[in-house]
């Protein structure tokens, strides 16, 4: 009897020591599983990442396949950290294994960097994106306020001039990109200028006019007459657009003056601009002649081939556009041509000076130019 129990006893321990070590050798087998968890980012922001399956003991290297799925951002930085509103600040960056990139406060994110004119203390932030999440990445700016211009002007009440048309105020845009200037639609407007147009504006003067100056060799890009198009429907600012005479190819001027209809709103372009200063034509060598009889017959070569263009949108001609006070002496030819097409009659400057005289207006220096102008808006 004693035997028998010690036998059952025995048979007991050897099945327990069986589940035991069957138990130990299903252990190391299964898969050691990371549960889904907030991981750090690049730049302190987080990203939720997927579960990976890894052998026990090997964490760190899990962590490191996680981190790899995630775009990386190396650098972010703005070109000043302090600034005063209008100035300009340029944003750069560096980072891989993204699919996209934002930058918050540009419609569009252009590639690194970009210049942007903050009128107030701005935190850029980036945005890097791909399949696995997306990171983030801050840059601060502040912006201090610019000291206040107060302009003052005297009036003599009993000594009345002549009335300054509400459209008088305006402004002219060179041989630049316009969207440079302006801002567009694709790459983000640019505030500081629109504040500068509307305090131009803010007591009754308006709308604004800009002058695009002709004689350009370049048809303009679409991306640069949406900038123009943006202005008008933001602040109803107008145009006076420049078409190009100087190379005499109606073909090019025909191409602007569509580039510009085509792009822009009814009734924002008041008039195209047919050359720019002929009467310098000669001695600046795009003419080894120009008699006002050829500038006559050149002129109106060019107005029947945009016309037809113009006439789509409303816009009729400005000009002659001249450059020297002499050119005045051809102006009643020119009326008595043109007088029908013409929406505004247009002079430089310098011709300005003459009607308006002042000391030393004749000298062609830009000092005094610059005098001459001060005096028209000032004195005349």
């Amino acid at each position: 009897m004693v035997v028998r129990q010690c036998r059952v006893f025995s048979t007991l321990i050897r099945t327990a020591i069986m589940l035991l070590v069957a138990s130990a050798a299903v252990e190391p087998a299964r898969a050691a599983v990371t549960p889904l968890r907030e991981e750090p980012a690049v730049n302190g922001s987080s990203a939720r990442s997927l579960p990976v399956s890894q052998p026990q003991g090997s964490e760190a290297n899990g962590r490191a396949v996680e981190a790899a799925q995630l775009p990386v951002i190396h650098r972010f930085v703005a070109s000043r950290n302090e600034l005063t509103a209008g100035e300009p600040v340029t944003l750069s960056w560096s980072v891989t294994g993204s699919t996209s990139i934002r930058l918050s406060g540009i419609t569009n994110t252009p590639s690194s960097p970009v210049t942007v004119f903050p009128d107030a203390s701005t935190i850029y932030t980036l945005t890097a994106t791909n399949a696995s999440g997306s990171v983030h990445a801050p840059a601060s700016v502040t912006v201090h306020p610019g000291e206040a211009i107060v302009p003052t002007a005297s009036v003599d009440v009993n000594s009345p001039g002549l009335e300054v048309p509400s459209t008088f105020m305006g402004l002219g845009i060179g041989g630049t990109s316009y969207a440079g200037v302006m801002g567009a639609p694709a790459t983000g407007t640019n505030p500081i200028y629109r504040k500068l147009l509307k305090n131009l504006t803010a007591y009754g003067s308006g709308p604004i006019l800009i002058k695009i100056t002709g004689d350009t060799d370049t048809v303009p890009s679409a991306y640069d007459v949406s900038a123009l198009a943006q202005l008008n429907k933001d602040i109803g600012a107008q145009f006076y657009v420049g078409l190009n005479l100087k190379s005499d190819s109606t073909d090019l001027a025909v191409q602007q003056a569509d580039a510009f209809t085509s792009g822009m709103p009814l009734g924002s372009i008041i008039a195209a601009e047919i050359g720019n200063e002929p009467d310098l034509y000669v001695e600046q060598g795009y003419r080894s002649s120009y008699t006002a009889a050829e500038f006559l017959a050149n002129y109106a070569e060019f107005r029947s081939a945009v016309l037809p263009t113009l006439e789509s949108s409303h816009a009729r001609l400005a000009g002659p556009a001249w450059s020297d006070s002499s050119s005045l002496a051809n102006l009643p030819a020119f009326l008595a041509q043109e007088h029908a097409n013409l929406a505004v009659v247009k002079a430089a400057r310098e011709v300005l000076c003459t009607i308006f005289p002042s000391p030393a207006h004749r000298s062609r220096t830009r000092a005094n130019r610059t005098r001459c102008f001060r005096r028209i808006l000032w004195d005349g």
